[in-house]
């Protein structure tokens, strides 16, 4: 990947903290030049700031369906820490959809 797609990342994310959704769309949008575990973060991250439930429950279910399938974490700690930020960023929105998996936390 390239450092062009690496620095959305971090702007996506802070645009979504802020609550500005448009800003989070459009670095998401730079982001899908990157690697396919950066596109499908790119795609909940857009569908977050659309406010697309749908959209948001499927790009977290394929988040977290590729975590499963590493054998071994890049953090060397066995949790879908993507999907579990952007679970916690999409539940002051109405979004959160909560899925189950071994590599994320029980849901309250």
């Amino acid at each position: 990947m390239r450092a062009a797609e690496r620095r959305w990342w971090p702007l996506a994310i802070a645009a979504l903290v802020l609550g500005e959704d448009e800003s989070a769309i459009d670095a998401a949008k730079g982001m899908h030049g990157g690697s396919p575990a950066f596109v499908r973060a790119a795609t909940a991250i857009e569908a977050l700031g659309r406010r697309d439930r749908d959209a948001y429950a499927e790009a977290i279910a394929a988040i977290v369906v590729d975590f499963e399938g590493r054998e071994t974490p890049l953090t060397g700690v066995a949790i879908a820490d993507t999907a579990l930020m952007l679970e916690r960023l999409a539940e002051p929105r109405g979004l959160a959809c909560r899925p189950s998996s071994a590599l994320l936390p029980a849901a309250r």
